[in-house]
């Protein structure tokens, strides 16, 4: 994973609120992708199903007067985003939890962002419902890691957030399925060692901001 730093746009700075609106989409792609793997998991029934619904329900409002513009500043959203978050996914399936319940998790702590920076923004009320439902979602993890406070994550994107900065491109859509296919492509290519087991390096690659508590 490249440096976070490196993703960032120099040149443009966005409005705070339009920058919210992005982390909406981001966490909208990121749900649909958490119900799919609900699906997999054979948790996709009874009042699950009335959950996605009034998610449904609640974007339907959230998207409703999106710009091609505003389309355009979401996928840097997404650009500048994407290994951070795939990162802090991948270390809580290390932890044991699902793939569903790692995204849970993660949306969790997004949502957590949104609802302390959009008291102002025209969507919280319909964020808020998004909220409570991630909420009893993440309430019904047996696995105490789900407490992670991803705090490296949340400080960048807060950061990220105050300063309007976004990613150099933008992509149309978040989806941790094609990242974990791009990381197996990537490792398909990487060189084999003495003993035929491919060389890794990523782990000390950076890709977030580093923070310390004072």
């Amino acid at each position: 994973m490249m440096d976070i730093n490196k993703r960032i746009d120099e040149e443009l700075k966005i409005p705070e609120q339009l920058y919210l609106s992005g982390i909406l989409n981001l966490i909208e792609d990121m749900i649909y992708e958490m119900e799919n793997q609900m699906e997999k998991e054979g948790r996709h029934f009874g009042i699950v199903l009335s959950y996605f619904n009034s998610i449904r329900q609640a974007y339907n409002k959230i998207n409703s007067d999106i710009s091609d513009s505003d389309l355009e500043i979401y996928g840097r959203i997404i650009f500048l985003y994407k290994n951070l978050i795939y990162k802090e996914y991948k270390k809580l399936c290390k932890k044991r939890l699902s793939k569903a319940d790692a995204l849970i998790t993660i949306l969790r702590k997004l949502l957590g962002i949104f609802k302390d920076l959009g008291q102002d923004h025209p969507k919280n009320k319909e964020a808020e419902t998004v909220g409570k439902i991630i909420e009893k979602l993440w309430e019904n993890i047996r696995n105490p890691k789900k407490n992670a406070d991803l705090y490296n994550m949340c400080e960048t994107i807060r950061t990220f957030i105050r300063e309007g900065k976004v990613g150099k491109y933008s992509y149309e859509h978040f989806s941790i399925e094609e990242e974990e296919e791009k990381k197996e492509e990537r490792k398909n290519l990487l060189p084999l060692d003495d003993n035929g087991i491919r060389l890794d390096n990523s782990d000390n690659e950076i890709s977030s901001i580093e923070w310390t508590e004072e």
